[in-house]
């Protein structure tokens, strides 16, 4: 780079070789000027001619100029100088100049002589400039018409696409497109075939660099075509038949694999085995986040550790935000590794490898750059075109396929999720009755067989019941009135067996191009448990709101009779209660049965309450359960008024008193004969207790505020606060203990609006306790209860567990008041978490503990029985020499060491990987997915990194060095201590050779369990 007047502004190594005689940059200062280096002829240009040229014209390119260089030798050379606008002052800001040497005489001489040849093809460079539009030769050198065979005057009327051959053609479509956009100043192709006159063709390396007008558009391009060797029919159809095996094998490959891990071990191997590439691997990542990989395959020579996010840096940052155009696939091709490319690619290692060209293509399903394929060759120029067009397209096929493979994994997973659900997939037609077209084998939970629905023989109309069908067919035809696209639903469902289910309904519709209906799709859900639960909870809210009113008993009995029949329909409720003489049983509430009945069973079971044992539950205080009313002989002379009211089953429970005493029964009966579940007993028994609070609080108002005093001291005295808030008002009085728990005083702690509590609340806990208490204010929830932290005294956090309970709400179902309990769960938290740590983690290191990192082994040793082909490598690692830091600095110092060797072991290993500290100086690594060279190479970067970073404690430097074991998981180890036994003997063969030292022990002579 010059400026206006030939200033040498900057330059590459080949520029300093080449004028100075040796490649040192620093020689640019001071900087010298270009045409100090001209040696003028009688009519050549001189170089301050042409830079003023190229600025007016924009490029100028002029052959055989002299020159001599710092070391005094002459050499003759084909200069390309391309300008940049000029300013308002008519200067350019600076030039872009190009020195191609050439000899001082063309000769075909050096063409028997293939070492000439080459070192010919490899010097001497041919330049040219392409104009912007159709791309016509408008300047070349003497070497590029020797290098296409063609006459300058016949180049000259050319294009670049009448010499160049069609493959690849598409991609460099592509670059010259950047180019004018402004995207980008250059391009490079490696092997770009050209055909010469006489037809054979020869392969270049092709660097194009656009000159810009001063409006930013192209006014030329310059060419720079360096090689030019022929490449004979033979070898290319021998490559090609290759490449086409290739391909062959891998599309056999994605049809016949099943598995994307299988799928990418057979491509790599395909690739290094049938290819010709001399190393191949595949990796996979999270999408989102490059450095997680999931998936991991490698095939051929060892090319060194694999960072795919490091290697993928130049086109995956962009791809990853905007996406990759579907058929297309970004990839880097480097054919001549050197030591400054093989730095900005991360291939230092595999260049030290003896690899000399990569490639590396994006898998790009669903359009993302999720994965990468990378292929090595120990040939320089192993990527032709042809062969990159054919990698592209394999990388495609590989994308979809993988793509395809995911897919199915997730179908896999979904329906055994579907299949151990609760919940029904069905699809059906919109024609009456509507007939099923699919429905999931979890409809036999219903009693049916999916291929009974699918037959024909029962219309998804049968299995709704009888009460729900008008409703669901009207809502269904509103829905589908409107266009809606999804909608959802709750109704009852019949089964085989005759139980009622309460079921949720998801579905999408589908219509044809014209609007018409066509199906339903939809996800059924048993919500019977969550049906119950919810009407449950209504009606122990409407109880308690009739209580906190103060209405009549006859009022609340009867909306808890009928909270219990809504719940579950095929029940109907007798509430009896015990009259002034408590000799007797009179009816209290029975919404679905007839007077004379209620007053036959409440004489039947009343008589003898303080009687004779011959009496019902009421007597004996105890749960009497009826399966079969006319096999009972409980129910002689009641069995022929329950045959006529159709009633088959009963269960009565007893109503106690909060004193011991008995308040009434309250009695089931149901229309068929059915023994009661476990959870069917405690929601009576529950309706029981309720029914009992209900009698004592309209009977005697006196004994309840009692009764809720001494509940009160009873919560206080266990160390439970209690609260009672006025929602309408917002007022809040509690008691006491509430802030007594935070460290406040009677008098010091003023909560008395539900915002003063809010404010006291942990900033990241408050949305949480904001949204549950919404929830069951709202009348969503059965009641309210979080787990949060409050600030007390001195700004001290406190944890607490809050529960409460609306007790009163308004006929509109507002809320009025709640009442609740807090207590002070703080010590079970902290000794929660502590005892999480002391379990797992050790103390000093941070890293896991002994008997955790033992654990962990064991689970790799089960996924290998589960999976023979999996890989992975344990490590022992001891510091040397650790009892003389101690002895010297003492244990104070040990223990920094300690901490700096485990921070140090952190940064070197992956996510994945899982270190824990065994005892004392030793500690262990566990390396999933890693085969023992890789871990060999992995150690030998710890090690080394660890003595190269000394630890500093008070002042001091103390070096530490480590010695490290390691040895392979076999398939053969039963237990954990089998392997870490082997890497300990490699441990032990490292401290005897001297410390400071890797070992590896082999698996060939281990039997199992050895």
């Amino acid at each position: 780079m010059v400026d206006d007047s030939g200033l040498i502004l900057r330059g590459n190594a080949a520029a300093m070789a080449l004028l100075w005689g040796y490649e040192d940059t620093d020689l640019l200062v001071p900087a010298r000027n270009l045409a100090d280096f001209q040696v003028p002829r009688e009519g050549c240009a001189l170089i301050r001619d042409l830079i003023f040229q190229a600025g007016n014209a924009g490029s100028v390119l002029v052959e055989d100029l002299l020159f001599r260089n710092g070391q005094g030798r002459l050499f003759h050379a084909d200069v390309h100088v391309a300008g940049s606008p000029r300013n308002s002052y008519g200067a350019s800001e600076c030039s872009l100049v190009t020195l191609a040497e050439r000899p001082a005489r063309y000769s075909h001489q050096c063409a028997g002589s293939p070492w000439m040849e080459y070192f010919y093809n490899l010097h001497f460079v041919a330049l040219g400039t392409l104009a912007p539009g159709d791309y016509r030769w408008t300047a070349v050198n003497q070497r590029l018409v020797e290098m296409l065979g063609r006459s300058r005057d016949q180049l000259l009327g050319m294009t670049w696409q009448a010499v160049s051959l069609d493959e690849g053609r598409e991609d460099e479509v592509r670059e010259f497109s950047r180019l004018i956009s402004g995207n980008r100043d250059r391009f490079e192709r490696n092997n770009r075939a050209f055909v010469r006159a006489d037809g054979k063709v020869v392969l270049a390396s092709v660097f194009v660099r656009v000159v810009r007008q001063k409006d930013g558009g192209p006014c030329a391009y310059l060419v720079v075509l360096q090689g030019g060797r022929e490449e004979g029919g033979q070898v290319l159809q021998q490559r090609l038949e290759q490449s086409q095996d290739m391909m062959i094998r891998v599309n056999q490959a994605i049809v016949r694999n099943h598995d994307r891990r299988a799928l990418i071990n057979a491509v790599c191997e395909i690739l290094v085995g049938r290819g010709g590439f001399s190393a191949a691997w595949i990796g996979l990542w999270e999408t989102g986040n490059a450095g997680k990989l999931r998936l991991f395959a490698r095939a051929g020579n060892d090319v060194g550790d694999i960072e795919p996010h490091q290697c993928s840096m130049r086109w995956l940052t962009a791809s990853e935000n905007e996406g990759v155009r579907r058929g297309s696939t970004p990839h880097i091709v480097v054919d001549n590794l050197s030591a400054e490319n093989a730095r900005s690619h991360d291939a230092e290692e595999a260049m030290a490898a003896g690899m000399r060209s990569l490639a590396r293509f994006a898998v790009t399903p669903s359009g993302m750059v999720t994965g990468t394929l990378n292929l090595f060759s120990t040939e320089p120029r192993a990527f032709s075109g042809r062969t990159v067009s054919l990698l592209q397209e394999m990388a495609r096929d590989l994308s979809v396929a993988l793509e395809r493979l995911q897919a199915m994994e997730l179908l896999k997973a979904a329906n055994r999720v579907v299949e151990s659900s609760a919940v029904i997939l069905c699809r059906w037609l919109a024609d009456p009755g509507w007939p099923v077209e699919f429905i999931s084998a979890t409809v036999s939970r219903w009693g049916y067989s999916a291929s009974e629905m699918m037959s024909g023989e029962k219309l998804f109309i049968h299995l709704v019941h009888p009460d729900d069908r008008e409703r669901l067919a009207t809502e269904v035809e509103r829905y589908t009135r409107q266009g809606r696209r999804q909608f959802r639903q709750q109704y009852r469902i019949v089964t085989r067996a005759g139980k009622i289910l309460w079921v949720e309904e998801h579905s999408g519709v589908e219509y044809d191009a014209r609007g018409k209906l066509i199906r339903f799709e939809g996800v059924l859900t048993d919500i019977t448990e969550r049906k119950r639960h919810e009407q449950r909870e209504a009606g122990r809210n409407r109880v308690l709101s009739l209580l906190a009113g103060g209405a009549e008993l006859p009022v609340i009995l009867d909306s808890l009779a009928r909270s219990v029949e809504l719940e579950d329909p095929e029940v109907l409720c007798l509430i009896t209660l015990m009259d002034e003489t408590q000799q007797r049983m009179v009816p209290g509430a029975a919404p679905s049965l007839d007077a004379d009945f209620q007053r036959a069973v409440s004489d039947h079971f009343g008589h003898g309450v303080v009687g004779p044992p011959a009496c019902g539950s009421a007597g004996r205080r105890q749960i009497l359960i009826s399966t079969d009313i006319q096999s009972d002989p409980r129910w002689v002379g009641l069995k022929g008024p329950a045959m006529e009211r159709g009633l088959a089953s009963c269960w009565s429970v007893p109503i106690p008193s909060s004193q011991g005493g008995l308040l009434g029964q309250v009695s089931l009966f149901r229309r068929r004969i059915h023994s009661p579940s476990e959870s069917e007993i405690r929601a009576i028994r529950e309706f029981s207790t309720l029914a009992a609070i209900a009698i004592e609080r309209t009977g005697n108002l006196q004994t309840l505020e009692e009764n809720a005093e001494r509940w009160r001291f009873a919560l206080e005295a266990a160390g439970d606060g209690v609260f009672d808030w006025n929602v309408q008002a917002d007022t809040l009085i509690q008691s006491r203990r509430c802030g007594e728990m935070l460290g406040y005083s009677r008098d010091e702690f003023a909560c008395l609006r539900s915002e003063d509590w809010f404010q006291r609340v942990h900033p990241d806990d408050c949305h949480h306790v904001r949204e549950h208490l919404q929830r069951h204010l709202d009348g969503n929830s059965a009641h309210y209860e979080t787990e949060h932290r409050v600030r007390g005294r001195n700004d001290v956090w406190h944890w607490i567990l809050a529960r409460g309970l609306v007790v009163r709400r308004d006929p509109d179902g507002r809320p009025l008041r709640m009442v609740g309990t807090i207590s002070d769960i703080t010590d079970r938290k902290r000794m929660e978490q502590e005892l999480r740590e002391m379990a797992t983690t050790d103390h000093l290191t941070g890293l896991a503990n002994r008997r955790h990192f033992l654990e962990r082994m064991r689970e790799e040793i089960l996924r290998m029985d589960r999976n023979p082909d999996h890989q992975a490598a344990v490590m022992m690692l001891d510091l040397d020499h650790f009892k003389r830091v101690n002895d010297t600095h003492g244990h104070s110092a040990g223990d920094t060491v300690l901490r700096h060797f485990a921070s140090l072991l952190r940064y070197c290993l992956r996510k994945s990987d899982f270190a824990g500290r065994m005892g004392g100086e030793e500690f262990a690594v566990l390396l999933p997915d890693t085969d023992l060279q890789a871990t060999v190479a992995l150690a030998e970067r710890l090690r080394k990194r660890i003595a190269r970073i000394p630890v500093r404690a008070d002042e001091l430097e103390i070096p530490i060095t480590v010695s490290i074991g390691i040895t392979a998981l076999s398939e053969r180890d039963i237990l954990p201590d089998h392997a870490l036994q082997r890497a300990d003997e490699a441990l032990y063969r490292a401290k005897n050779a001297g410390r400071n030292r890797v070992e590896v022990k082999d698996l060939s002579l281990v039997s199992r369990g050895s």
